[in-house]
């Protein structure tokens, strides 16, 4: 055998299993298609602006990203707690968190996103959790997130002015159709932490993880075409090891392996350019009318200054798509009933994202990894779509490799 282990695809979940075999010492080769490592974790630098790929966030509360990652190194600049409500009246509200800000005490007492009952809820809900494992969480019988908001009680207020906008915007989807399961862990790990952007774009994570690796054992612009028995074939050659580990996504794997095809979300994020910022927090804005084409947006560089030279960047979140000609004078017009200088906003960039998410209406974090025979299988697709999942995944297929290696 060439090697002891073979990792085909050199995103989140690929680099951890990477990495915890190298602490072991284990023999790997990693084969990555693309000309970087990163899988749907990406950032493109173009004319002095820094792109993700779609909306993107690092959860500093993660577990497994607080194990692998070196916060200080990646320069994280985070959003402040809560949003900006963008009300149905065209006026705008903050809705915070006072136990982590209390600036935002008096917007949030008086936000007309939620009721008196309702802001008492959220409280007890992110107290609740915080004393929640998440084994726990991901214990728990399921249900739709919109029916668990409404057998807590939550009133449409809120449910469309912000939790809709809020988590339909992380979860792709706008019937709020996601595990309640997922709900409640996001939810816990807002709570716990915040959401970050490392300085120079979400594609810094992966890149400080393959810093970590033995690059002679990286090889990029390697697609692997099929895999028999314990040879991978690729469009470079072939190669042979005792294990292989598939940590490509969900609907790659059902091309290489013959799984069954994989049901995933999609979504259309923009970038458009603007002389002046529609606000100057690092805050989140939400649009609670469910018809509008803008779920979120977001001033990116009031979070990291590294995403804009020049002008500001917005980063916005469509709820559906439109022709491109369309796109531009739409989302102006739609934006103009709150910032007047809407009409002002560039289009710099629009991504149409077909494998964004792993769907996520029955999520788990029992089967971290599937087998067959000499197979290993990893990736967020086996538990829940989040940074979190890829790498435990990767962790978790490491560690049984080893495991039975040495046993």
């Amino acid at each position: 055998m060439d090697h002891q282990v073979i990792i085909v695809g050199g995103g989140i979940a690929g680099l951890t299993a990477a990495l915890n075999l190298q602490k072991q010492g284990i023999d790997y080769l990693l084969l990555e298609a693309n000309a970087e490592v990163g899988g749907r974790v990406k950032t493109r630098s173009v004319d002095g602006f820094l792109f993700d790929r779609g909306f993107q966030v690092l959860l500093t509360a993660y577990p497994e990203a607080n194990r692998i990652l070196d916060y200080n190194t990646l320069n994280l600049s985070t959003f402040d707690p809560g949003a900006l409500l963008l009300l149905d009246s065209g006026k705008t509200s903050v809705f915070g968190d006072p136990l982590r800000d209390l600036t935002t005490l008096w917007s949030t007492l008086v936000s007309k996103g939620a009721s008196f009952s309702d802001k008492i809820g959220v409280y007890r809900l992110s107290s609740r959790l915080r004393n929640t494992s998440i084994d726990s969480i991901f214990g728990k019988s399921e249900s739709t997130t919109l029916q668990y908001l409404k057998n807590l009680g939550f009133t449409n207020t809120i449910v469309e002015a912000f939790f809709r906008p809020f988590f339909g915007g992380i979860f792709l989807e706008n019937e709020l159709t996601t595990s309640s399961r997922m709900f409640e862990f996001v939810f816990k790990m807002f709570s716990e932490g915040s959401a970050a952007l490392p300085q120079n774009g979400m594609q810094e994570i992966p890149k400080q993880l393959l810093s970590k690796l033995d690059s002679a054992k990286v090889y990029i612009h390697e697609s692997v075409a099929s895999i028999k028995g314990n040879t991978v074939i690729s469009n470079e050659g072939s190669y042979t090891a005792e294990n292989i580990v598939l940590a490509t996504d969900a609907k790659v794997l059902s091309e290489i392996v013959g799984l069954p095809n994989p049901k995933y979300t999609s979504t259309v994020h923009a970038h458009f350019s603007t002389a002046v910022a529609p606000y100057e927090k690092p805050l989140i804005a939400l649009q609670s009318n469910s018809k509008g084409i803008v779920n979120n947006l977001c001033v990116v560089n009031k979070v990291s200054q590294a995403y804009a030279q020049n002008d500001n960047l917005l980063s916005v979140t469509l709820r559906s798509q439109l022709p491109l000609e369309k796109v531009e004078s739409t989302v102006q017009k739609e934006m103009k009933n709150w910032f007047n200088d809407a009409e002002n906003w560039k289009l710099v960039d629009l991504q149409t994202i077909e494998y964004a998410l792993p769907n996520q209406n029955t999520v788990s974090e029992n089967s971290p990894f599937q087998r067959k025979e000499n197979l290993w299988i990893c990736g967020d697709h086996n538990m829940h779509g989040s940074l979190q999942a890829a790498m435990k995944s990767g962790r978790l297929v490491a560690e049984a490799i080893v495991k039975e290696m040495k046993s």
